[in-house]
């Protein structure tokens, strides 16, 4: 991707007719830095130059007006006709669409205090962002006394081609929608709640794979089957057969309160793991998944 562009060449090229020159100029010092970034410069990529009403042209425009809004009736009058577009699109509401608008620029996690802090606002509305979660729009877990948000890639993916969102149906899927799955929740800040909650939801639509029929014939308990998961995507998607204990505590789905050592052990005891290097050291002892049971995992389905 090309290096930061000037904030003049950055109204010329994008030619966001929507946007008032005279509120960029007077905003410039507020908003260019976020401009400048990464994160900003992915989502203008979708924006088109004939000021057409898609949801990413119109989410970056709710998100600009609504920093210090407050969430007046005088803002969301303005914006009237952004916003109602957005909620009959996403069926949302209009809180949730400046949300949901927040959510989709920033990308990474976003502190829920960050977000009053933005748009000015004190109250809060766990009703408005349980259901953007219920729905999964968003994901939200709490760090260290602070709640973070984060969208769902599908989400975002969605929005990003102007469609709307509805979360995947997990019925008669295939093993590679399974490795889908696993790509999502090990390579996108996933908790292991949130992974937990997938795989479970996958499992209970999918008996029919012979894969997911080992996998429960295996009696793991929740944890140690996500662990046992982890083992199976990197060393068959990645191509990574040594895992040091370290570097799985360390993963934000296991970086919890989650006894890694001990789930390791167990899969030790249940032969699905070995331990390939004894180190004085404990966090350095390194793990493989067993190539027997990577075939038997995979037998008749692929």
């Amino acid at each position: 991707m090309n290096e930061s562009i000037s904030e003049k060449n950055f109204f010329m090229y994008h030619n966001l007719r929507h946007l008032s020159i005279n509120f960029a100029f007077e905003n410039s010092k507020k908003y260019f830095m976020k401009y400048k970034s990464l994160k900003i410069k992915m989502l203008l990529n979708h924006l088109d130059s004939s000021n057409q009403m898609t949801l990413p042209n119109l989410m970056l425009q709710i998100y600009m007006k609504s920093k210090n809004s407050e969430l007046s009736d005088k803002f969301f009058e303005e914006q009237a006709s952004y916003i109602d577009f957005v909620c009959k699109k996403l069926t949302i509401s209009p809180v949730q669409a400046v949300l949901l608008s927040i959510f989709m620029i920033e990308k990474d996690k976003v502190k829920l205090t960050d977000i009053r802090n933005f748009l000015g606002f004190y109250l809060f509305f766990f009703d408005e962002l349980d259901d953007l979660i219920n729905r999964k729009f968003i994901r939200c877990h709490k760090t260290n006394d602070e709640y973070i948000g984060i969208i769902n890639s599908q989400a975002e993916k969605a929005i990003a081609n102007d469609e709307a969102f509805s979360p995947t149906d997990y019925s008669n899927s295939s093993l590679h929608d399974f490795f889908e799955l696993l790509k999502m929740i090990f390579t996108e800040s996933y908790t292991f709640d949130e992974a937990n909650e997938e795989v479970k939801l996958f499992i209970e639509n999918n008996s029919q794979l012979n894969s997911i029929q080992y996998l429960k014939n295996q009696n793991l308990s929740e944890a140690e089957q996500i662990l046992f998961l982890y083992f199976v995507y990197f060393f068959i998607i990645e191509n990574k057969a040594v895992f040091v204990l370290s570097e799985v505590k360390n993963h934000e789905v296991f970086n919890s309160s989650i006894d890694t050592i001990l789930l390791l052990s167990n899969l030790e005891a249940s032969k699905l793991v070995k331990n390939d290097m004894v180190e004085r050291i404990v966090e350095k002892q390194i793990y493989k998944i067993k190539k027997s049971v990577l075939k038997q995992f995979l037998a008749n389905s692929i």
